[in-house]
């Protein structure tokens, strides 16, 4: 039977997707509504400063590599890898700040610090972690074990709730900061935090002994080495095509629409938004009615300032993370175990990679979550610039706000635009799935056998390879479900 694929969207997912569909033998083509591909992992360059739209580091190594091995590659072939050490600067106070570094020896003399034993309690945890960690990722390896008969894409664990873990550091160890530091590695900016207790520790796990790291040459060095695993499997990508509508004709669709033409295939796959793609076709073709997205509860989205400064800032490191509200005494919320105060999270590009910003200079992407409820308008973003901005000033005691040079602001209304999400949230599948409430999401249009859909939970805590791992498992039941109609 005629295997020719449409995939909407060149995210991460949509690339994915794509490579494994082609490399098993499908005739595949991408349409993009931006005119670059990566999705939100997007860059812009102005003023000489350049900025990475949405992660500028990946952790989970081993996903990464696991990627390009499956195409007969290694990351080495496209880019060069700088570990990020220190992990994460993370102030507790004016000028009061502990630096998280790689090295496990450091690492450990670190906890030494923090408390007696604290060395002994951490290599502990470790060899904790590492038991969620190998039955984790025993299951992630393996597609089918995320896959439900019906076509609904499952967890790829069952674990309880986050509050084992931070029950099982709790007993471990006394010192509030060692407590802070294991539950803020690296800044998180989902709806909520990692919930699931075994995510968490596998998150720590591959971050405390493989590091978060940087392509060097920004994440879009990662975006074009896959853009050179499609060229090899001869995958066509169309950029500036946003689909207008579907094609349907018998119950299937036929193509798609961009631009005033119609693109045919046998196979239909979206990787954009969940509920974008619901609102494209017509309603009695919908896995979701609308009654199912429309939740009373409001969601917070993110606020994020791509900022260039007229000087070096020497407070901020690569990875920052600073808490609004906090004293020295680092009080902690003793229902979920985390520090109190709202994160500011804070990326210096210039300082993993020198051509990010003029010579002398130095860029910052400071992202804060956005209170519900907060409309987003000129007059909000400037008010949470200012008083972001003279908070790390207060934090850090360095002056920021009068060496501002280049400053743009991107929240929700700017996510609805370019990314076509519900409510213009920024949190991707994790927000569809909060949305619908629904452990499993349909991951094939019940209405329409050929329509599939990219947007699923992997829970892995990062962008990237929970992307990666999304594309492998979408492509392998689209190839078991077209092996069954071959068979027949």
């Amino acid at each position: 039977m005629s295997k020719k694929v449409i995939v909407v969207g060149a995210g991460f997912k949509g690339m994915s997707v794509a490579a494994y569909l082609a490399a098993n033998g499908f005739e595949v083509e991408i349409f993009e509504k931006n005119e670059q591909p990566g999705g939100r992992a997007r860059h812009f360059s102005a003023e000489g400063f350049t900025f990475d739209m949405g992660p500028s580091i990946y952790c989970y190594t081993e996903v990464i590599n696991n990627f390009f091995n499956n195409f007969n590659h290694s990351p080495s072939d496209f880019f060069s890898i700088r570990p990020i050490d220190p992990i994460n600067r993370i102030y507790f106070g004016k000028n009061d700040f502990i630096d998280i570094p790689s090295q496990p020896e450091e690492l450990s003399q670190l906890f030494q610090s923090l408390e007696n034993n604290g060395n002994i309690k951490l290599n502990k945890y470790i060899n904790h972690a590492k038991e969620y960690y190998n039955s984790y990722f025993q299951k992630i390896a393996d597609p089918s074990l995320t896959t439900k008969p019906d076509n609904k894409l499952g967890m790829p664990f069952i674990s309880s709730c986050l509050s084992i873990h931070n029950r099982y550091i709790n007993r471990l160890f006394k010192n509030p900061r060692a407590i802070v530091l294991l539950n803020n590695l690296l800044p998180y900016t989902g709806i909520f935090p990692i919930k699931r207790s075994t995510v968490k520790y596998a998150t720590n796990y591959t971050i405390l002994k493989h590091g978060p790291n940087y392509p060097i040459g920004g994440i879009f060095q990662l975006i074009n080495a896959v853009q050179k695993i499609l060229q090899e499997l001869k995958i066509l990508v169309y950029y500036g095509s946003a689909v207008e509508s579907y094609d349907i004709i018998d119950n299937k669709i036929a193509g798609i629409i961009t631009h005033g033409k119609t693109f045919h295939a046998d196979i239909f796959v979206s990787s954009t938004d969940y509920h974008h793609t619901e609102q494209v076709i017509p309603k009695d073709y919908r896995n979701y009615s609308e009654k199912k997205w429309n939740i009373k509860k409001k969601l917070p989205s993110i606020l994020i300032y791509y900022l260039g400064f007229d000087r070096k800032i020497k407070s901020i490191n690569p990875i920052t993370t600073v808490f609004r509200g906090l004293d020295s005494n680092t009080r902690i919320r003793h229902r979920n175990n985390l520090i109190s105060g709202e994160p500011i999270f804070v990326i210096s590009p210039s300082k993993l990679d020198k051509t990010y910003a003029p010579e002398g200079k130095e860029s910052l992407i400071v992202r804060i979550i956005v209170p519900k409820g907060i409309e987003d308008t000129g007059k909000m973003r400037e008010h949470y610039y200012e008083q972001t901005l003279k908070y790390l000033e207060q934090i850090t005691g360095e002056d920021l706000l009068k060496y501002v040079i280049y400053k743009k602001s991107y929240a929700r209304t700017d996510f609805e635009e370019d990314y076509n999400t519900y409510r213009g949230k920024s949190f991707g599948w994790l927000n569809t799935l909060y949305l619908l409430g629904k452990p499993n999401l349909k991951i094939r249009n019940q209405h329409l056998p050929n329509l599939f859909y990219a947007e699923h939970p992997v829970w892995l805590g990062a962008s990237i390879p929970s992307a990666l791992i999304s594309g492998k498992i979408v492509a392998n039941e689209i190839i078991n479900a077209y092996d069954r109609m071959d068979n027949k």
